[in-house]
C-alpha cells in the first residue's frame, strides 16, 4: 500500500512520517501518522500558520480520547 509521506521538522531535524489518516473532530484536522523509523502510530493535530502547516501534539488524555473515538467511529462508517 502506498501511503503519503509527510516531512516534519521537530526542532533541528526532519521527521518522517506516514499519512495513515486525515479528519475533523469539532471544526480542528488530526491526523493519524506513523513513524517511518520505528512504526509507531500517534496522533496529531494540524493547522495553516501563514504559508507553514503546523502539526501539534494533542494537549490532554481527553483529547486523545476524544479523537480516537472519532477515528474508530469513522473506521466503522467506511466498513457499513
Amino acid at each position: 500500500m502506498n501511503r503519503e509521506q509527510i516531512i516534519v521538522q521537530d526542532g533541528e531535524r526532519d521527521v518522517v512520517f506516514d499519512l495513515i489518516a486525515s479528519f475533523s473532530v469539532e471544526d480542528k484536522a488530526y491526523c493519524l501518522v506513523e513513524d517511518h523509523e520505528d512504526g509507531t502510530s500517534f496522533f496529531l493535530r494540524y493547522f495553516a500558520e501563514g504559508d507553514d502547516m503546523v502539526f501539534a501534539a494533542l494537549e490532554s488524555e481527553q483529547e486523545l480520547g476524544e479523537v480516537s473515538e472519532a477515528y474508530e467511529e469513522l473506521n466503522r462508517i467506511k466498513e457499513d
